[in-house]
C-alpha cells in the first residue's frame, strides 16, 4: 500500500514557500503606498492650513497698517488744529488788543474833538517883532477882525500862537470861544473876509481847530479836490470844486476871483 502512493499526495504534503512570499510583497508594497499617501496628505493638509493662516496674518497686518494709517492722519489733523487754535488764541489777542486800542484812541478823538469844539484858528494874522508886544496885539488885532469884519464880536477866553516861532512862518492864532453857537456864527461870518482883500485882512483865512486827525483827514480831501478841479481845468466844463461838510463836491459858476476859503489848504 505504501508503495502505491500517487505523486499527487506527496506534493500535497509540501510547503509552499512562494504564496507567503507573495503575501508579504504586496503587504509592504501596500503600507508604502499607505504611508506615501498619508504623507502626502499631511503635507497637502499642512500647505492648506498654512496658507490659511498665512492669509489670516496678512488681513490682520493688512487691518493694523490701515489702523495706523488712521492713527498717523488724525495725528496730523491734531496737529494742525492745535497750531490752528493756537494761532487763532494769537490773532484772537491780537485782534482784542487792536480793537481795544482803536476804542481807546476812538475815546480819545471824541473827547479832543470835544476839547476843541469852541476853537477857532485864524491864518496869516501878522507877528510882532517885540515878542513883549505879541499877545496885545494879537487881542487887538482880533477883536478888529471881529467887530468891523465878520461882525460878531463875541468874547472869547483865551487867545494863544500855535507851534514855535519860526523866520518866514506865521504861526496861527487861536482863540477859544464860550460856546458852540458862537463857533458855528463866526464861521458863518468867514464870507465876509471877500469884502476885504484890499486891507489888511487880504490873506486872513479862517478855520475850526481840527485834531491830528482830522487834519490827516483834511489834506486828503484838499488833494481830492485839487485834482478834481484839475481835471475840470482840463475838460473845460465850468465846474469849481470845494470842500463842504467834508465832502469835495463842485458847484456850476464860478465864484469871486476873492472869495474866501474856510478851510486852509
Amino acid at each position: 500500500m505504501t508503495l502505491t502512493r500517487s505523486n499527487n499526495q506527496k506534493e500535497a504534503k509540501i510547503p509552499c514557500c512562494c504564496n507567503t512570499s507573495t503575501h508579504q510583497m504586496v503587504q509592504d508594497k501596500s503600507k508604502h503606498e499607505l504611508d506615501s499617501l498619508i504623507a502626502g496628505k499631511c503635507k497637502e493638509y499642512l500647505a492648506t492650513f498654512a496658507a490659511e493662516i498665512r492669509q489670516e496674518m496678512q488681513i490682520h497686518v493688512d487691518k493694523l497698517k490701515s489702523e495706523l494709517e488712521s492713527a498717523k492722519q488724525e495725528t496730523a489733523e491734531l496737529r494742525e488744529a492745535l497750531k490752528t487754535s493756537r494761532k487763532d488764541q494769537v490773532e484772537g489777542k491780537s485782534i482784542n488788543n487792536q480793537a481795544s486800542e482803536a476804542a481807546k484812541l476812538g475815546v480819545k478823538e471824541i473827547q479832543e474833538r470835544e476839547a476843541r469844539a469852541k476853537n477857532i484858528v485864524f491864518f496869516n494874522v501878522p507877528e510882532s517883532k517885540n515878542d513883549k508886544n505879541q499877545d496885545e496885539e494879537d487881542v487887538e488885532f482880533v477883536d478888529n477882525l471881529c467887530k468891523d469884519v465878520l461882525k460878531n464880536d463875541f468874547p472869547y477866553s483865551k487867545i494863544v500862537r500855535l507851534g514855535k516861532k519860526k523866520e518866514n512862518h506865521t504861526r496861527p492864532v487861536r482863540i477859544t470861544l464860550e460856546s458852540r453857537d458862537q463857533h458855528e456864527a463866526l464861521l458863518k461870518s468867514a464870507k465876509n473876509l471877500r469884502n476885504f482883500r484890499e486891507s489888511q485882512y487880504k490873506e486872513i483865512s479862517i478855520r475850526p481847530d481840527l485834531t491830528p486827525l482830522e487834519r490827516q483827514d483834511m489834506r486828503v480831501l484838499v488833494q481830492e479836490k485839487k485834482k478834481k478841479q484839475a481835471e475840470s481845468d482840463l475838460n473845460k466844463d465850468g465846474l469849481i470844486w470845494i470842500i463842504r461838510n467834508w465832502k469835495v463836491i463842485s458847484i456850476n459858476r464860478k465864484p469871486n476871483a476873492h472869495q474866501v476859503q474856510t478851510i486852509s489848504e
